[in-house]
């Protein structure tokens, strides 16, 4: 008895991995090049590392096989349809599609790049995909016109009687990220300061604070906690932390800090000296924004 076998398409993905690459083929099979990433997130702002491309292909049949790219990066979307690019990789006989390394002139900070990906297949066919961008951060050199939000001046006494008694409180929504708040800077620069992070990127709702001097935590000055281990019912998981506002309270104390989410005490960093206020500001893992 004959039977109609339905075809479908596996993707593996992985480091080494090959990936898929796209075609329109003329016996009507379909292949998309989709899934177009820089530094592991699509269209990212705020980078500041060297850019890594990604892509992967979604096909409608099995067998095919990506075995060379091209890449291309512009200014701008009205740059890229000229073909005024700040890098051309030309065609690179590779099935690699994961972390591919920009290797152009230097990218200017806080600048935005407009970028896309031509793939081949096995049969020498190639797609063109749809355009991405991604968007440079400020760098440690870029921050002479930028100053802290602050409490005090050089020029007048701080208010407070003491200054390690303070209350920071603020509401956020977070989605997938690793972000948090930046205070006790001294200095418009980098110096010693403290930062309450949250990490929702994987599986848990990691919560931080630490204590750094310029871009290294000082000593043992860190403290970690799983809200959704430590705390299963005010904190469930990330899709339902992410979903909704919190309230954060960062308490200083003369002992150190105390750090509380809706009201719950998640954690408390013990330092000798404590922080004081000083400055605030804020930080993501895709830049820092200061103001």
């Amino acid at each position: 008895m004959l039977r109609k076998i339905k075809s479908y398409t596996i993707c593996i993905v992985g480091v080494l991995m090959i990936v898929l690459s796209g075609c329109q083929r003329v016996d009507n099979t379909e292949c998309r090049v989709i899934g177009l990433t820089v530094n592991y997130e699509e269209n990212p702002v705020g980078l500041e590392k060297l850019p890594l491309f990604g892509w992967r292909m979604e096909a409608d049949a099995n067998g095919q096989l990506q075995t060379a790219y091209r890449i291309v990066v512009a200014k701008s979307q009205g740059e890229l349809k000229k073909q005024n690019y700040v890098w051309d990789s030309g065609k690179v006989e590779s099935g690699s599609s994961v972390a591919i390394p920009y290797g152009g002139e230097e990218l200017e900070a806080d600048s935005y790049y407009a970028w896309k990906v031509f793939v081949w297949d096995q049969d020498g066919s190639m797609l063109e995909s749809s355009d991405a961008s991604f968007e440079m951060g400020l760098t440690d050199g870029d921050w002479s016109g930028a100053s802290w939000i602050g409490v005090r001046t050089a020029e007048k006494e701080s208010p407070f009687s003491n200054i390690y008694d303070y209350s920071i409180e603020y509401d956020v929504k977070l989605g997938k990220t690793f972000s948090g708040f930046v205070w006790g800077m001294d200095t418009n620069q980098y110096g010693t300061y403290l930062r309450c992070d949250f990490n929702t990127l994987g599986d848990n709702i990691e919560c931080s604070v630490s204590e750094y001097s310029n871009t290294e935590i000082v000593g043992d000055n860190k403290n970690t906690v799983v809200l959704n281990e430590e705390f299963p019912e005010a904190f469930q998981n990330v899709e339902e932390f992410c979903s909704r506002e919190h309230h954060v309270t960062l308490k200083g104390t003369e002992f150190g800090v105390r750090v509380f989410v809706d009201d719950v005490k998640v954690l408390e960093l013990e330092m000798n000296p404590p922080g004081a206020l000083e400055n605030i500001g804020l930080w993501t893992a895709r830049g820092a924004y200061y103001a």
